[in-house]
């Protein structure tokens, strides 16, 4: 490769790193709007028969969510969620931990097939993908959230959250998708000022990025 083919080369690697950069927020949203209906997309595989392709969704889900029936939504049934003590005879479940990383999608059980990941899950990342489409939307000119703002955020989800590890008590749907909402809302007011900022000084840096500025 000569000097001008490598300086060319080199042009276009350095565009196609300011184009992303510039629409960092496109390919985010749409990253965290695909993990979602990869995750409702296991319930409607199940329903439609398609029951591999399902079922490779929910082993690759196991490395991000407990997967617990109890806390989870359902598609397909009598109801969206379940308590314990509906599940555990159909399952033989004694504890709420042994149905950890055992969804539920058996339709002979009469519960219909379980979402991918959690409730609290369910509404952190719905509430991070409208969020941060507002955030797309309004230009991207919001301030960072300061840090202690943030940790208020944080609080209702911690406490409601790990009060169930010791026993003390079971939260609920709502509790669960309230709490979630609120962090997933908290983490676009913090982190996507900051992030934008980071793909600012990307583009700045950039030998070519053709003298555009990074503002949409």
């Amino acid at each position: 490769m000569n000097a001008s083919s490598a300086s060319q080369l080199a042009q276009r690697v350095n565009r196609a790193v300011a184009w992303s950069a510039r629409h960092w927020t496109v390919w985010v949203n749409g990253v965290v709007a695909f993990y979602i209906a990869l995750a409702f997309s296991a319930p409607l595989l199940m329903m439609a028969g398609l029951d591999g392709p399902a079922r490779l969704i929910y082993t690759v889900f196991h490395a991000t969510c407990h997967q617990l029936p109890q806390r989870s939504f359902f598609l397909g049934g009598p109801a969206i969620a379940y308590p314990f003590e509906t599940i555990a005879p159909l399952t033989g479940a004694t504890q709420p931990l042994d149905l950890f990383w055992r969804p539920i999608y058996d339709a002979s059980l009469g519960l219909g097939y379980q979402v991918a990941f959690c409730e609290r899950d369910t509404a952190i990342y719905l509430a991070i993908l409208l969020t941060g489409l507002v955030y797309t939307l309004s230009g991207r000119r919001w301030r960072p959230l300061p840090w202690y703002v943030f940790i208020l955020f944080v609080i209702p989800i911690a406490i409601d959250g790990l009060s169930q590890l010791p026993g003390w008590r079971e939260s609920t749907p709502l509790l669960r998708v309230l709490t979630g909402g609120i962090f997933g809302i908290g983490v676009v007011l913090f982190a996507y000022p900051h992030l934008n900022q980071a793909m600012q000084d990307i583009v700045s840096a950039l030998p070519t990025a053709g003298g555009t500025q990074f503002a949409e």
